[in-house]
């Protein structure tokens, strides 16, 4: 490369400029060949973290589903036990088997069918018009020798793709055998279409047989437009894989075929283009020096012969300043007692303003210019200082207040008003707004009319702060800063009245009581307590709507207005709901709890109740759900309470 430039005439082989500029092409070169190893690693590793997170997500929700469908199916075997049983002793029972039918599709919503194994993997009852296929029975039998840990499993058959969920029913009697269900395998492709990334495929893979796909996106193997098993060279594309616990399948990632090499080749591309860029710009800056050069020694001649002319009009010219130089010493000594008094002065008043730790503006009118101190600037946050315009000043008033502060400022220049004493909110150079104290007064001439405006800027964020925090400490709780009982009665009795005001307006009040919580305190502490209250309000609060309010009332008891209702059974719908999401075990320190909660509902759509007959009402009917049993909830009824009442009286 030196010896292309030197050929070019550009530079000399022994310049030193020359063989320094070459030095850094090679520097640059290898600068650029690591900047594309590490881009292409850190691609990589990008996509290696983004399928983990993607992977581990999407197994996590899979074996959630997975472990739940499960528990219920074991609940629901141990519920119709006795129906099991008695259709195991006589298959040929169709009524039974109806019956039992029925009860799955009303604990199961679409299913697809149902079998009924011996404890020796012997098929009794199934579901599949005797259409089982072989690998099927195989993982029957393999389950009832125990030979599998696995109760989970994915077979084709005649009548749909499914997954079968195994569980043990019986206990230990020896009537007791093998009980499953099979269910439509839409429900896992969905997950695995919400997870997967863009460019990613995301495939449940067998674990016993290499390659051989369970489940994709997409489908099930048999809608796939490729063949069933991955070849070694696909295989070795996974960047992620995690096993799916109590089934024989890995979840794995695979990006799109081609995907890093495009980028590898992209990002030497790119290399590439710097790297000509930059022989471009050095053959440029070359010429320029060398062209620079010839420049610069003709300016070295001009100015030499500059240099003569100039000496001579110095040494004529200092004459002149000498004679000058005399008539100034007098006048010097004068204005240096003038300004050693003027700076005592501002010295004075320097250490006033920074003593009072306030800012202080001054706004001439008739000029339209305004006057900040340095305090001002820095409580603003400004480096450096602000526009000298009252306008610009203003524009960094919170909107809310802008108008209440121009309209003080007329107040004060038509002489309607003497002081300017106004609290407001300025935008600080980070972005957000702290509090101020503006005060200020008019200076009028002999017409009575105001020629300027002066005052003071006072710093009271932390002040206001301090209120705002003590008002919201009032009217919240402090554990899981939800409305506290003050707050939620002044929300209520609003609503009362909007309810007074239109005809139409309906709502509810609902008290919410956790059952077990005593319990929870009692075995883990009060520290996993207060832990669980807080996931229960974010849990309870994910499903009601902003304009609705949940408070906490005490311990273990919430309340929730409910409003703008369109009639009591949309009220009863969010009630089950959200005593359906309190039964999903709440994860706290590594320990799945187990909760529930009995909810009492008080309705108004007439309106004429105060807040606390409501708020009783609620808590009357919480009581009767609670002695109902746990998981429950109960709508006030006005003519029971009132025959109760008659009762105890």
């Amino acid at each position: 490369m030196e010896d292309a430039l030197t050929r070019a005439g550009l530079f000399r082989s022994k310049d030193f400029l020359s063989r320094f500029i070459v030095l850094m092409l090679l520097f640059v070169t290898l600068l650029l060949i690591g900047y594309a190893e590490l881009s292409h690693r850190d691609f990589l590793k990008h996509h290696q973290e983004l399928a983990a997170k993607a992977t581990e997500g999407a197994g996590r929700l899979i074996s959630l589903y997975l472990e739940t469908m499960r528990r219920d199916l074991s609940l629901f075997a141990a519920e119709h036990r006795e129906l099991i049983s008695t259709l195991a002793a006589d298959p040929r029972d169709d009524e039974k088997f109806e019956k039992l039918q029925t009860k799955v599709a009303e604990y199961f919503p679409g299913f697809l069918a149902l079998t009924i194994a011996n404890r020796q993997g012997s098929i009794l009852v199934d579901d599949f018009d005797e259409r089982i296929e072989e690998s099927c029975i195989n993982d029957i039998r393999g389950f009832a020798r125990d030979r599998r840990p696995q109760s989970i499993f994915i077979h084709p058959n005649p009548k749909g793709y499914h997954f079968d969920i195994m569980v043990e029913w019986g206990g230990k009697a020896p009537t007791g055998g093998i009980f499953f269900i099979s269910f439509k395998i839409e429900a896992l492709t969905r997950i695995l279409a919400d997870s997967e990334l863009p460019e990613h495929s995301m495939i449940i893979l067998h674990r016993e047989i290499p390659g051989l796909i369970e489940l994709t996106s997409k489908g099930t193997r048999v809608d796939l437009q490729q063949e069933f098993i991955l070849k070694p060279e696909e295989l070795q594309q996974v960047i992620y894989s995690r096993a799916l616990p109590n089934t024989r399948w890995d979840l794995v990632d695979i990006p799109r075929k081609g995907l890093i090499e495009s980028h590898r080749s992209k990002v030497r591309l790119q290399v590439l283009v710097v790297f000509v860029i930059l022989l471009a710009a050095t053959l440029y800056m070359a010429y320029l020096v060398r062209r620079e050069e010839r420049g610069r020694s003709r300016a070295e001649e001009a100015l030499l012969e500059s240099h003569h002319k100039l000496e001579h009009r110095v040494h004529q010219r200092t004459r002149e300043l000498s004679e000058k130089n005399l008539s100034l010493r007098h006048e010097i000594m004068q204005r240096r007692k003038a300004q050693e008094a003027l700076s005592a002065s501002e010295e004075r008043y320097v250490l006033a303003v920074n003593g009072s730790n306030d800012g202080i503006w001054d706004w001439s009118i008739k000029q339209n210019q305004l006057y900040l101190s340095h305090r001002c600037d820095k409580m603003l946050g400004e480096k450096q200082a602000l526009e000298a315009d009252l306008s610009k000043l203003l524009e960094r008033v919170h909107p809310d207040e802008q108008s209440p502060i121009k309209g003080l400022f007329t107040k004060v220049i038509e002489g309607n008003a003497d002081q300017l004493y106004y609290e407001l909110r300025m935008r600080h150079a980070s972005g957000s707004y702290r509090w101020f104290l503006m005060r200020g007064s008019a200076v009028r001439d002999s017409q009575g009319e105001a020629s300027r405006i002066a005052g003071s800027l006072t710093d009271i964020t932390k002040r206001k702060l301090a209120e705002i925090e003590l008002l919201r400490d009032a009217l919240h709780d402090s554990l899981t800063r939800l409305p506290n009982r003050t707050l939620f009665k002044d929300r209520l009795n609003q609503v009362i009245k909007s309810a007074a005001r239109y005809k139409d307006f309906q709502f509810a009040v609902l008290c919410l009581d956790l059952d077990r919580f005593k319990w929870v305190n009692d075995s883990f502490g009060h520290p996993v307590g207060d832990r669980l209250l807080i996931d229960v309000a974010e849990r309870v609060s994910a499903m009601i709507r902003r304009e609705d309010t949940l408070a906490r009332l005490s311990d273990d008891e919430f309340a929730i207005l409910l409003t703008k209702l369109h009639g009591l059974e949309e009220t009863k719908v969010l009630t089950q709901r959200i005593l359906t999401q309190l039964e999903f075990p709440f994860l706290i320190e590594e320990r799945e709890i187990y909760l529930s909660g009995s909810i009492g509902i008080a309705f108004e759509s007439k309106g004429g109740e105060d807040g606390d007959t409501l708020l009783r009402k609620a808590d009357i009917a919480m009581y009767r759900a609670k002695a109902k049993g746990k998981g429950c909830f109960e709508l006030f009824d006005e003519q029971e309470h009132e025959h109760k009442h008659i009762e105890t009286a």
